[in-house]
């Protein structure tokens, strides 16, 4: 879900995780899309397949072993 202190960017989180319900995963999306700044944390495996056209940079902060993971 979207969360925003005061002086801080707006940050989600989307995780594939079955602890997470769908419900919560597609709320953080739209959220996401709807903020017109802010900060998207996810796993690789919700990553794959979402498209932000707004999006300017992406971290990817543990990058996988093998070209094909």
């Amino acid at each position: 879900m979207l969360n925003c202190c005061p002086d801080a960017l707006p940050t989600a989180d989307l995780t594939s995780a079955l602890s997470c319900p769908q419900s919560e995963r597609t709320a953080a999306f739209l959220a996401f899309t709807k903020a017109p700044a802010g900060v998207l944390l996810c796993t690789d495996v919700a990553a794959r397949g979402l498209d932000f056209p707004a999006v300017t940079d992406i971290v990817q902060f543990d990058p996988p072993g093998e070209a094909a993971e």
